[in-house]
């Protein structure tokens, strides 16, 4: 499959833009289908299943909120694409105390679109914590990597530095989902303690 096949098929997906209610309801579809065959086939059941759902529902929540609206794009319609490829440029304005109000909410909510994907992750891998926080970055970054790809080939901004964001916004959901689990631990070694104590 060539490149121009790869962007006539996602163009018939997701253009024109901004379609919103279609992208949501084709999410939805999809978010309802995967729900019936994990139902079906048992994986719902117990915490984990709870966590799976809400995996499923952040991811759906991603993907609407960066295919179906254009939050933070200054592209026109119809003007042609913008592609900026140059790493890290802009990134330490855009978290100081001189950017535009644009620019900190491009800024902090790139990040912060992630840290709940990365908090649940944390919660549904095994491994060592770190493990965890490493895998949910690559995670992150491949989802966002995905998004981007998908961008190319609409009238958006595909931006590198909204991978180098989400993927940060996921390892740090996953350092304070693994601090949770450590805290949990704790608290629960504590309470035996305290219960075997004569």
């Amino acid at each position: 499959m060539t490149w121009d096949h790869l962007v006539t098929i996602l163009r018939h997906l997701f253009s024109p833009m901004p379609s919103a209610q279609i992208t949501i309801l084709r999410v939805v579809v999809v978010l309802l289908a995967l729900a019936l065959i994990a139902t079906w086939r048992g994986w719902l059941r117990g915490p984990r299943g709870w966590l799976w759902t809400a995996l499923g529902l952040t991811v759906g929540g991603i993907i609407v909120a960066t295919l179906a609206f254009r939050i933070g794009d200054r592209v026109p319609p119809g003007t042609g694409r913008s592609v900026n490829v140059r790493a890290f440029v802009g990134l330490r304005h855009a978290a100081g105390p001189h950017a535009s109000t644009f620019e900190s909410a491009n800024f902090y909510g790139n990040i912060a679109l992630f840290v709940p994907l990365g908090m649940i992750l944390a919660w549904l891998l095994y491994g060592w914590l770190i493990g965890r926080v490493a895998l949910a970055w690559v995670i992150g970054a491949t989802l966002s990597a995905s998004i981007e790809l998908t961008q190319s080939t609409m009238d958006r901004v595909v931006d590198i530095n909204d991978i180098i964001l989400n993927s940060s916004g996921a390892a740090l959901g996953a350092g304070l989902g693994c601090g949770v689990l450590v805290a949990s631990r704790l608290a629960r070694a504590a309470s035996r303690a305290n219960a075997s104590a004569p």
